[in-house]
């Protein structure tokens, strides 16, 4: 399945991203999330520089255009885990 995905850090920063690009915030039952079309994954991670561990969201849509193949969201939150903990993650701000 292709798939974007987008990591955010923090509870203020996913809920102003959610409300300007969806117009509506997610929907949370555990650290499982549901915005528009995009479901939200919610993981504790520490990244370089971070003092402990912080709430890092993980968005993830399908996009049979932009895409990235992948073989499950598993594999998306892998990949973004270690994107995090390395430094090289790209956060999106709103």
């Amino acid at each position: 399945m292709q798939l974007i995905s987008a990591i955010i850090r923090g509870n203020d920063n996913l809920y102003r991203y959610c409300e300007k690009r969806f117009h509506e915030a997610p929907r949370f039952m555990e650290t499982i999330g549901k915005v528009a079309n995009a479901k939200v994954y919610l993981r504790y991670w520490h990244a370089p520089g971070d003092n402990g561990y912080h709430d890092y969201y993980i968005l993830i849509m399908e996009d049979n255009e932009r895409g990235k193949y992948y073989s499950s969201h598993d594999q998306v939150i892998k990949e973004s885990r270690e994107l995090v903990e390395t430094g090289r993650a790209r956060l999106l701000t709103a």
